[in-house]
């Protein structure tokens, strides 16, 4: 390990944010994390930490393991435990012969030797701050709130979970979401982590909201054998535009892929089909018989964004 690197990591190690300070430049860029996101974020953990009866940290070097397609395969890291409550982060410390010119982290790691991990504590860095971005104390603020909505969900690693829990988290920080204009790249890219992941179960919560209008729609499909092509095309129509509303984002995919792409750290919780089981079974059903009745299509006829797909099929067949 490079001098100046064990320097970082001894400073780390002891929680000592005063000597941090002082060994990270004020003017340099950590893959785009500002200076003072950098210090904040580790104050946050420290304070934690010494709460939870920790005075040090014990450090233990690894492999990332990600699973797939991960674009940080193959870093090398540090998993920072608690030496009391066994807590932990991980941590990617990169020197070269002058300074410190990478502090990240990574979704996983597997430690070089066996290790008694407890809780681990969620990093989130502002990776993509614009040069010379000051935060001032509302973004700091913002910044905190975002990590504690995050850890929150994170607590259910491995669970699967349904809308007691869903409904609540949302409720309690829709005021924060509502807060973000996004009229600078920085904010939006440095909250995206908390804005999509409250964007995503917030609709799964929507969905629930249209409960009685999907049992509505089921009670009216035309089941049986003898259905005509019209009654189908007609009871699409009807309810076309409740299938476009109805995302069940997650639903076709538990483990929710859909996330990881757009955070930061992976929130690995599954949702709990049971709840959706009318939608899944409309969207399904609307899936199917879409198939079928495009078969009527109008020759000819140029669709365009926005208009109704089944209403052109409706009036060829004489239905409106």
């Amino acid at each position: 390990m490079p001098p100046n690197q064990s320097l970082y990591l001894k400073a780390v190690q002891e929680m000592n944010s005063t000597l941090l300070d002082i060994l990270i430049t004020a003017s340099g860029r950590y893959h785009e994390i500002a200076k003072d996101t950098i210090i904040f974020t580790f104050e946050e953990i420290f304070r934690k930490l010494k709460k939870a009866g920790d005075t040090h940290l014990e450090v233990y070097e690894g492999d990332n393991d990600c699973d797939g397609d991960c674009v940080e395969r193959g870093k090398r890291g540090y998993a920072l435990v608690g030496n009391h409550s066994r807590q932990y982060f991980i941590l990617v410390i990169n020197c070269d012969n002058r300074a410190l010119n990478l502090i990240d982290t990574i979704c996983s790691l597997k430690t070089d030797e066996p290790v008694d991990l407890g809780e681990e504590i969620s990093i989130y860095f502002a990776f993509d701050m614009v040069q010379r971005f000051n935060p001032d104390t509302d973004f700091l603020m913002k910044y905190s709130r975002c990590q504690m909505a995050l850890d929150a969900m994170k607590s259910y690693h491995g669970m699967t979970i349904d809308s007691s829990i869903i409904r609540p988290w949302v409720d309690e920080y829709r005021t924060l979401f509502r807060s973000f204009t996004f009229d600078d790249n920085s904010f939006y890219k440095s909250f995206q982590p908390f804005w999509s992941l409250f964007f995503n179960l917030s609709i799964l919560i929507e969905d629930l909201d249209k409960a009685a209008e999907v049992i509505e729609a089921l009670g009216a499909f035309p089941e049986g054998k003898n259905v005509s092509d019209s009654e189908m095309v007609l009871w699409l129509y009807t309810y076309e535009e409740l299938n476009s509303s109805l995302t069940s984002i997650g639903i076709e995919d538990p483990n929710l892929d859909f996330l990881k792409a757009g955070i930061y750290t992976n929130l690995p919780f599954k949702i709990d089909e049971e709840e959706y089981r009318d939608h899944i079974r409309f969207k399904d059903l609307y899936t199917e018989y879409s198939c079928q009745a495009y078969e009527h299509y109008p020759e000819g006829h140029v669709y365009d964004i926005g208009e109704s797909q089944f209403e052109p099929i409706a009036k060829k067949l004489g239905l409106i």
